[in-house]
């Protein structure tokens, strides 16, 4: 056994809930840092992309959806992938990989050129999340994911105001090209990063709380009885639709899925939409326009992600189903938010109130990532988040689009962004549902951790 492993197998018996310290989190927060900073750098210079090539909002809001659904075409195979090879150099490849393809975003000479370049970083994208995401519930045990998750999920998250910020400030002063040639370097610094991290074993962190949980120093000759609900990976079969079917058996797993993609689709589509919504409505230039939007995008997830990580780890065990209620709640509120936002004319009252929407809307960020990470079998867990992947692909996909279709259809930008709070509010009451199921299927991939942990000693 590697030293690195032994050495963390043995601190996550003693209940270390990061037995690999905190530098792989470190390290894949930066991961979701840079790609969201380069996804985000072109809601900075969308005007002046709008200006060189003269297309519409309609375009321009597909130009994301098209890159997402793209990205679609590879979710599933990225994860299956994901539950079967080395999750650091799966990362680490990719990341190298998708640096080299912005070039081709930075030289485009018309808009079918760069609309494809997006499209190829859109698959791109899509292989390194599921990979990150199993790791890092192996990395941490299950009393800090939702802390883990909340600062992962926070860096991508902010990774969207400083690109929409680095994107216009840089455009304005240098042309949108510097944006995306500036993006090539951190993108392969951070791969040399990653792949200096250890691989932890599958399931390994699950086992150690298990047996910590039911009071064992080591495996004892008796194994628990088999749990319900639960479905073993079958040796052999290698089609994607069997794992599919078993994760989606898990009844919380669903409910989840869906409040999550009604999640993104509102959060992507305000924040690609909001620096030229400063921009056209209250008459800034790229670079204000871009920096305010900068701002509230960061306090808000900032702020949100951090209060709800401390609050779902902090209440997690002691309040039934309270990550997915500290999730729903955040979303109804935010959306309440948002709608008394836009309804106010006054920019000084309408940013503050768009950063405690976002602050609440980002409750959930943490915990619906920690809660789906509970409920899914260690084995599967790369399929699962690509499953969840691919649900907040679809609709970070068709946020910003939605919102340039109503903007064209009502000729209001405004009016456009307020729609939102709509689905929202209708994907929160699915999550709450959740809250019933969540506690049976978290305890019964605990139970299924520690009969393996007896499997693994006899």
């Amino acid at each position: 056994m590697d030293a690195r492993l032994a050495d963390a197998d043995a601190r996550a018996r003693q209940g270390d809930p990061a037995p690999f310290g905190w530098f792989p989190l470190v390290a894949l927060l930066l991961v979701a840092l840079v790609d969201r900073i380069e996804t985000s750098v072109i809601a900075g210079v969308l005007p002046l992309l709008q200006e060189e090539w003269g297309f519409s909002d309609t375009a321009g809001g597909a130009i994301p959806t098209a890159a997402g659904l793209a990205g679609l075409l590879v979710t599933l195979p990225a994860g299956r992938l994901a539950d079967r090879v080395d999750r650091r150099r799966l990362v680490a490849w990719v990341v190298a990989s998708w640096s080299f393809v912005i070039t081709g975003s930075a030289l485009a000479t018309g808009f079918g050129m760069f609309f494809a370049t997006r499209v190829v970083l859109g698959a791109a994208d899509s292989l390194e999340g599921p990979a990150a995401s199993s790791a890092l519930s192996d990395y941490y045990a299950p009393k800090a994911r939702a802390r883990v998750y909340g600062y992962h999920r926070m860096a991508s998250f902010a990774g969207a105001p400083i690109g929409a910020l680095l994107g216009g400030v840089l455009g304005e002063v240098f042309g949108w090209r510097s944006a995306f040639f500036f993006m090539i370097v951190p993108g392969l610094l951070v791969a040399l990063v990653v792949r200096r991290l250890p691989e932890p074993r599958r399931g390994d962190v699950d086992r150690a709380v298990a047996l910590l949980g039911a009071g064992d120093a080591g495996p004892t000759p008796e194994p628990p009885a088999p749990v319900v609900g639960i479905e073993p990976v079958v040796p052999g079969d290698t089609r994607i639709r069997t794992d599919v079917r078993a994760l989606l058996r898990i009844p919380t797993v669903g409910r989840l899925y869906v409040g999550l993609l009604v999640l993104f689709l509102g959060l992507a589509g305000l924040a690609f939409w909001m620096p030229s919504f400063f921009e056209r409505v209250h008459g800034l230039g790229e670079g204000a326009a871009a920096s305010l939007a900068a701002g509230i995008g960061l306090i808000g997830v900032g702020v949100g992600a951090t209060v709800g990580g401390v609050l779902g780890d902090r209440w997690h065990g002691t309040r039934p189903g309270a990550r997915v209620s500290i999730g729903a709640t955040g979303q109804i509120l935010g959306s309440v938010a948002g709608v008394a936002a836009f309804a106010s004319p006054a920019l000084a009252v309408r940013a503050p109130l768009l950063a405690v929407a976002v602050a609440f809307l980002s409750l959930g960020i943490p915990n619906i990532s920690a809660a789906i990470a509970d409920v899914l079998p260690a084995q599967r867990r790369g399929l699962g988040f690509a499953l969840l992947n691919f649900m907040v692909a679809l609709g970070g996909s068709f946020g910003p689009v939605t919102v340039g279709v109503l903007s064209d259809v009502y000729g209001s930008l405004t009016g456009a962004l307020a729609t939102l709070a709509a689905p929202m509010v209708l994907g929160s009451l699915v999550v709450l549902s959740a809250r019933r199921t969540y506690d049976d299927d978290a305890a019964a991939v605990m139970a299924a951790a520690l009969r393996d942990a007896h499997d693994h000693a006899r």
